[in-house]
């Protein structure tokens, strides 16, 4: 138990900065998160479980649920599933139900919403950065712009289900990228991540640093990270019990990371 605790700590001083797990969103005044934003476009399996629930307030009460669901089926992975919001557009909600169990395309914008959050009695080492918080697992949903049939045939071996990414935010890089096989090896972990309004997430600078030199460039900078999504799954370290394996890494596969348009909002 102490070996989960510590892992989630290492993990979380990354994507933070700090170790606490507090769920709590940037205030929108937040300087360094104007103009971000978090674009997924998913290949997955869409289950619908009545009553629908397309008002708002879904994104807003951690209870309520949207109703609609992204996921995998028929022994093809998709890394992590989605509740889809439909919002108020009745042809989404026909188009939906048309395709109830089936393979779609969805295009959307990402937005978490979180449980409360409950603080355990101060331990005395908050200034540290060890504040413990504890809360429910966030719902991620994808507020949809556009929902397709998939192509004929898809998924198979060839195209398996995605999640392509589209996130504008400010990068941080410490000037490396490792190696996918050095980070599963426990030998290395992210080098560099973008933090927007939503989340942060982690990059992969690609084979033989293609993007490295770039990430250098645009630290601290407003930038905007195109790829897909893949999971990096983590060897249990020798010594340690079986059964304690540490969280994979999920990272974006960068296919292409450009200076943001319009005003640079360089970090303090």
């Amino acid at each position: 138990m102490r070996y989960s605790y510590l892992l989630v700590f290492a993990v979380a001083t990354f994507l933070t900065g700090v170790a606490s797990a507090q769920p709590v969103p940037k205030p929108a005044d937040d300087a360094s998160t104007i103009g971000a934003y978090f674009k997924l476009e998913v290949l997955g399996w869409l289950r619908i479980w009545e009553p629908l629930d397309a008002d708002p307030k879904t994104l807003q009460v951690y209870s309520r649920g949207t109703g609609v669901e992204l996921g995998a089926d028929g022994g093809f992975n998709l890394i992590r599933g989605f509740e889809l919001f439909l919002g108020s557009d009745p042809e989404f909600v026909k188009t939906a139900k048309q395709f109830n169990r089936k393979w779609v395309v969805v295009e959307g914008d990402l937005a978490i919403v979180h449980g409360p959050a409950q603080l355990l009695f101060g331990t005395g080492f908050e200034d540290l950065g060890r504040t413990e918080y504890s809360h429910p697992r966030p719902r991620y949903v994808i507020k949809v712009r556009r929902l397709t049939a998939a192509p004929a045939g898809v998924p198979n071996e060839k195209r398996e289900p995605y999640i392509k990414i589209e996130v504008r935010g400010v990068l941080d890089t410490q000037g490396r990228n490792p190696a996918l096989a050095d980070m599963s090896a426990n030998k290395a972990s992210p080098g560099t991540v973008v933090r927007s309004d939503q989340c942060n997430i982690c990059l992969f600078l690609g084979k033989d640093d293609k993007w490295l030199a770039r990430a250098k460039e645009l630290n601290g900078k407003a930038a905007v990270a195109r790829g897909e999504l893949i999971d990096v799954g983590r060897d249990r370290p020798n010594g340690r019990p079986v059964g304690i394996v540490p969280l994979p890494y999920y990272l974006l596969n960068v296919s292409d990371l450009q200076l943001a348009p319009g005003k640079e909002q360089k970090k303090e």
